[in-house]
């Protein structure tokens, strides 16, 4: 039963890496400064690095959902969100394998009638909509700084580009840094509830190996709706997007910025897991309107906000469906 789990969490991190390269180089390929064969391989070694150093944090968070006892338990919220992951990948929707599994998770304790920590499931759900504006935030300040530089200090167009693919590289490696510390503890986390003489680094290293396939089998039809489909952007645009959603997701990743924050009497972020589909997203609307509002597709961005909401909803109720029918059979 074990190894059945333990390749259920190989997909789900085979599907992590798969499905979010487009939110660590999305812009940076779909913009043409960096192939798609050197982000495959920047991200599956950085995603890797954050995972191991500081992957930790968030897993106290998952854990608090849902009580886990059997491996059962673990098989079923996985198969939920492997398939709600695969149908949304293949529509070319950015999808984030923290909500399936938490909304899986919420499923699973309906079905059972356990208590759910409705606070903590505020503190995500609330965190998953901060990143975002925050992200949106960061873009709008440092696209309107950018621009400024460029227009006091201009530089020759041979310099920008090589400064800009290695600003852009730069901020690809942060963001695969903080996916792999924030994202990992909802497949490891689970997994050691039930399989506690596990070795930790072990299943950590298996599940980094497991996202290092995906990412290098990247799905390009997702890379082109975040990178050029919602809204075009300009190489310039692409490295402010990317370092948006890298210090957002940073900021809910890291216990060392907590405790800093903590010390100087300041309102911390909760260290929970963060969609990072979410956040480039909102990285992205943030240089919209430093644009004016020029450019952005409204429909689809209507249609990935959309999917956030139902995300959750439809990954709780098939593992609500799928625990039913394991009991009548």
């Amino acid at each position: 039963m074990m190894t059945l789990v333990l390749i259920g969490v190989l997909i789900l991190g085979w599907a992590l890496g798969k499905n979010n390269l487009s939110n660590l180089f999305g812009t940076a390929v779909g913009t043409r400064m960096v192939n798609l064969e050197t982000a495959e391989v920047l991200a599956a070694l950085f995603v890797t690095v954050g995972a191991f150093i500081s992957g930790s944090a968030t897993t106290s968070s998952v854990l608090a959902i849902s009580d886990f006892r059997t491996p059962i338990d673990i098989i079923v919220i996985f198969v939920s969100a492997i398939i709600v992951m695969d149908i949304l990948s293949h529509m070319g929707i950015p999808a984030s394998i923290v909500q399936t599994i938490v909304g899986a998770m919420v499923g699973w304790n309906l079905y059972h009638n356990f208590d759910t920590d409705w606070n903590l499931i505020k503190s995500v759900v609330g965190a998953w909509i901060w990143a975002p504006i925050i992200a949106a935030g960061i873009s709008f300040i440092l696209m309107k700084g950018v621009r400024r530089m460029l227009i006091f200090h201009p530089i020759s167009l041979i310099k920008r580009d090589l400064m800009l693919r290695i600003l852009l590289i730069t901020s690809g490696i942060i963001a695969a840094y903080a996916l792999g510390a924030n994202n990992i503890g909802t497949m490891t986390g689970p997994f050691l509830s039930v399989f506690d003489s596990f070795p930790k680094l072990t299943i950590t290293a298996t599940v980094c190996g497991a996202i290092g396939v995906g990412c290098l089998m990247a799905d390009k039809k997702v890379i082109e709706t975040v990178g050029r489909k919602l809204v075009p952007l300009s190489p310039t645009e692409g490295f402010v997007v990317m370092l948006g959603t890298a210090v957002s997701m940073i900021c809910f990743s890291m216990e060392t910025i907590r405790y800093i924050l903590k010390f100087c009497h300041l309102p911390t972020f909760p260290l929970v897991p963060i969609p990072m589909s979410n956040v480039m997203v909102g990285a992205i609307v943030g240089i919209s309107v430093a644009k004016g509002g020029y450019g952005l597709r409204y429909t689809v961005l209507g249609r990935i906000v959309i999917s956030w909401f139902i995300v959750p909803v439809i990954s709780g109720s098939l593992s609500f469906l799928l625990m039913m029918i394991g009991n009548q059979l």
